[in-house]
C-alpha cells in the first residue's frame, strides 16, 4: 500500500456482501452541523441508510437481532454486523452519553472514533503522552 495515499471509507463499509450497511453518527449537536450533513449527503449518493442520531436523548435496548436506539423522533434498529457508528465529541459531553458509546463499544459494533481515543484527543498531555 502506498503510505502516502488516503484510505478509501467506503471500501471498509463494502468489505463484507449482504446486508445493507447502516451508519449512525452520533451528535451532541444534530441541527446545523456540517459534518452530520455531510455524512447524510454520503450516504444518500452511495444508497446507504444513515441517521444522525442527539446522543443526549438516545437510549439503547437490547433485542432480539440486535439493539434498538431510541430517540425522541424515532426507533432505530441496529445489528453490529451491518451498522457503523461515528461518534462525534457530543459523546464525552457526560457520563450518559458516555456510557452509550461504551455499551455500543462492547456489543461489538465497528466505531470510527472508540470512546478512548476521543478523550485522549481532548487532553493535549494525554495526547503527548501516547506519540
Amino acid at each position: 500500500m502506498n503510505p502516502g495515499k488516503v484510505l478509501n471509507f467506503w471500501s471498509f463499509l463494502n468489505e463484507a456482501k449482504g446486508e445493507k450497511t447502516k451508519v449512525i453518527v452520533l451528535t451532541g449537536t444534530p441541527e446545523g452541523s456540517q459534518t452530520a450533513a455531510s455524512f447524510l449527503k454520503e450516504c444518500e449518493k452511495r444508497g446507504a441508510e444513515c441517521h444522525v442520531v442527539d446522543v443526549n436523548d438516545a437510549t439503547l435496548e437490547k433485542v432480539y437481532n440486535g439493539h434498538l436506539l431510541k430517540t425522541a423522533e424515532e426507533g432505530i434498529l441496529i445489528d453490529p454486523n451491518s451498522t457503523v457508528i461515528v461518534p462525534r465529541r457530543g459523546v464525552i459531553a457526560n457520563s450518559h452519553t458516555k456510557n452509550l458509546l461504551v455499551q455500543l463499544e462492547e456489543a461489538r459494533y465497528f466505531t470510527i472514533n472508540t470512546l478512548e481515543s476521543i478523550e485522549v484527543c481532548e487532553n493535549k498531555y494525554v495526547t503527548s503522552q501516547y506519540l
